[in-house]
């Protein structure tokens, strides 16, 4: 996790740490507490000169009492280390699900908790600045927040893979549905319906303001996904898996901060660039007929593609995809205003050596 001023990860089960961006010198050390749970504190999220994380904490049995586990809400100053608030949601959704929590969303006025529970997905909002509960709902599975709409969709025991409720949008300050999509996908094939969603990520803010929807059709349709604005549901751009990939082979999608959302489809197989607002397709790799390949993409910031291919690391301009720079001595992973974060793993280590290197130009 980076902010404007560190880089933060985690040490151990509990500890964070981070380190200033301009000198590599430790500025925080922080510990959460968890209690004696066996569960491991998530990465947290980063904003607005806090820190928020959520994290299960035990409840030891007494008389008539099981033992189970809260959901415990956190922020903390990122400067100083100390806690601004803390909260322990009263319901015990801890005992439903093995799956870790985590703060979705979080700018300076709510944070976005959620959390697989037993025939659903749990979903929190809280004020940023005390920590009261706004608004929770059992069977919410968030995707997209953009400050005043959490998009998302339904996800109850009634759920499956072919049993997909259709994308819709809440206000964040109490839940209301601001809108909600027909129940089956726009276009004319009858067995077309709602696919997996993701986020189109974004590195210049904690904010996601687009989502990815696949669309489900019949066997002998092309594949697509659609890129859709958490404010509203518009649907901003369309993409055709035209390689022949399925739909849900798209790994990610990313905007650039300016007005241009790339796209890769596998790990190194297509990389499609798209216009933000009139959702015209800008170029697409590989390109047999100018001999150029799609690189694996692994950062997109303020107008450029940071990628490698096998003849090594580059970046390509996110609005022509013509190359910038073909000898890019690392790859990073993400790309902030200055400087790229790469990580480094050697041989028979298990973990990472990250490296910040500012940049040339």
């Amino acid at each position: 996790m980076v902010d404007s001023r560190a880089i933060y990860y985690m040490t151990s089960d509990t500890e964070l740490v981070a380190h200033d961006l301009a000198t590599g010198k430790r500025v925080l050390s922080f510990t959460f507490d968890n209690g004696s749970s066996d569960d491991a504190v998530p990465l947290p999220k980063v904003t607005d000169g806090r820190i928020f994380n959520s994290y299960l904490v035990p409840v030891e049995a007494t008389g008539t009492q099981a033992e189970r586990r809260l959901l415990r809400v956190v922020a903390v100053d990122a400067r100083t280390g100390r806690t601004l608030w803390s909260v322990d949601l009263d319901e015990d959704i801890g005992s439903y699900s093995s799956d870790t929590p985590s703060v979705f969303a979080a700018n300076s006025e709510h944070v976005v908790v959620e959390r697989i529970v037993e025939g659903g997905h749990y979903t929190a909002i809280l004020n940023a600045k005390n920590g009261e509960l706004r608004w929770q709902d059992r069977e919410f599975h968030p995707y997209a927040f953009d400050g005043q709409v959490l998009a998302g969709q339904t996800v109850s025991v009634n759920w499956s893979p072919e049993n997909q409720s259709p994308p819709e949008g809440r206000a964040v300050t109490d839940g209301t549905r601001r809108w909600k999509l027909p129940n089956r996908p726009p276009g004319k094939d009858p067995y077309r319906d709602w696919g997996g969603i993701a986020p189109v990520w974004r590195t210049d803010r904690a904010d996601d303001a687009l989502f990815l929807v696949s669309v489900g059709e019949s066997l002998d349709a092309q594949p697509k996904a659609l890129i859709l604005r958490a404010r509203d549901g518009k649907q901003i751009v369309t993409i055709n898996t035209d390689s022949g990939l399925q739909a849900s082979q798209l790994r990610d999608c990313w905007h650039d901060g300016r007005q241009t959302i790339v796209c890769q489809v596998g790990v190194d197989s297509q990389v499609d660039a798209y216009d933000e607002q009139s959702g015209k397709k800008l170029w697409s790799l590989p390109d047999q007929a100018a001999g150029r390949v799609a690189p694996e993409v692994t950062a997109v910031h303020n107008g450029a593609v940071y990628g490698s291919t096998d003849n090594g690391s580059l970046i390509l301009n996110a609005r022509t995809g013509k190359d910038m720079v073909t000898d890019l001595v690392v790859k990073p992973h993400y790309v902030g205003p200055g400087f790229g974060i790469a990580p480094l793993k050697e041989a028979g280590k298990y973990w990472h050596e990250i490296y910040l290197y500012p940049a040339t130009n």
